[in-house]
């Protein structure tokens, strides 16, 4: 075997065996700890700001403040029928007072909410049922989709 070779060999084994020595460490790092709620509200935008609301253009909840906007916003009476969200990172509720998405039979979600695989985590409804048309949960009363 010609020297110019044995080189190109041995560094293509040694890339190969750095690839293999850092690939575990991506796999077994600890996924990030999800965004804690403190109790305030943002407002949440379209995934590109320049296109209709879709499937491929969905509203993307990112901060447990954004999901509480949706709740707020269904909650006066806005149902978003027929839009998109999407869940895009691990959230926190933080064992706040949570107002249901959709609390009462006068507000409804009629959208479509991916949770894309995460999770919310720290749901604490303390809602007292005034009549017997009061929901509780992350969602109250939906008239559309959820996708986990």
């Amino acid at each position: 075997m010609k020297r110019g070779m044995k080189r190109k060999l041995l560094s293509t084994i040694l890339a190969l065996c750095l690839v293999f020595i850092l690939l575990p460490m991506a796999v077994l790092a600890d996924p990030p700890e999800p965004t804690v709620w403190d109790g305030t509200v943002e407002a949440f935008a379209l995934l590109d700001s320049g296109q209709a609301n879709a499937a491929d253009n969905p509203y993307i909840i990112d901060t447990a403040a954004k999901l509480a906007q949706l709740s707020v916003s269904v909650n006066s009476g806005v149902t978003y029928e027929g839009k998109h969200f999407r869940l895009t990172e691990n959230l926190n509720l933080n064992e706040r007072d949570w107002t249901p998405i959709g609390a009462d039979d006068l507000s409804c979600f009629n959208g479509i909410f991916d949770g894309y695989g995460h999770s919310i985590s720290g749901l604490n409804v303390n809602q007292t049922a005034t009549g017997k048309n009061a929901y509780a949960g992350l969602f109250g009363w939906l008239n559309g989709g959820w996708r986990h």
